[in-house]
């Protein structure tokens, strides 16, 4: 749903940008008009694209209990029960005062591995 909300909103820039005199039948072949379109249309799909995969690369360094819990969709109890004393997790944990932090990278990396490894059981 919010990859089609994107492309309205692309669509209404692409043609905020062109302005009323050259909606299409301004004359020319309707053929050329597409072709301009569908390339301006992939440079403003690009562009957006290019933000998006910034804005990825920039996400959070740490991921805290509750953040490990929004992004695996899992409950904290089953956390707790399923791989949080697990001793590879136990590497990649730190408590600082009286919260947990984990590094994103390393801890994406870890459940994709206790995923697969509960996927071959």
């Amino acid at each position: 749903m919010q990859f089609v909300m994107w492309m309205l909103g692309c669509q209404e820039r692409f043609h905020k940008k062109r302005g009323r005199e050259e909606r299409p039948g301004g004359g020319k072949a309707m053929g050329q008009l597409l072709q301009l379109n569908e390339a301006q249309l992939e440079g403003m799909i690009r562009e957006e694209l290019r933000q998006r995969l910034n804005h990825l690369e920039h996400r959070h360094t740490f991921w805290d209990l509750p953040e490990l819990e929004r992004q695996t969709c899992m409950s904290r109890s089953f956390i707790l029960d399923q791989f949080f004393y697990d001793d590879r997790f136990k590497k990649i944990r730190f408590k600082i005062g009286a919260k947990w932090y984990m590094p994103a990278k390393e801890t994406e990396e870890f459940l994709l591995t206790w995923l697969r490894e509960r996927q071959e059981r």
